[in-house]
């Protein structure tokens, strides 16, 4: 005596083979224009322009090398800087 089981998998197999062999006799239709006739299509004539790429983003930048800059010394300049030269350490920048 079959079991039940064996009663579910074959019914659920010749289901499928059932509906593979109508899928495969079943006529083929196309929705939308008939068959044979060629679609409408809208021609237009081609423009060249100049057309700006650009684009807004937000976003953050991460260096390779993350620096923290921070003053050597505390207190403000009061002063003007004497020329744009480079200075040797110790030298005197500022004048009065």
């Amino acid at each position: 005596m079959l079991s039940k089981y064996k009663y579910w998998i074959g019914g659920v197999f010749s289901l499928v083979v059932i509906g593979l062999i109508i899928g495969a006799l079943r006529p083929k239709q196309v929705s939308g224009a008939p068959g044979g006739a060629a679609p409408e299509v809208e021609v237009v004539q081609v423009e060249q322009k100049e057309i700006p790429i650009y684009g807004e983003w937000i976003g953050t930048l991460d260096g390779f090398t993350n620096a923290d800059v921070r003053a050597q010394v505390t207190g403000y300049i009061r002063g003007r800087l004497s020329g744009r030269s480079l200075r040797k350490e110790g030298s005197i920048t500022l004048r009065d």
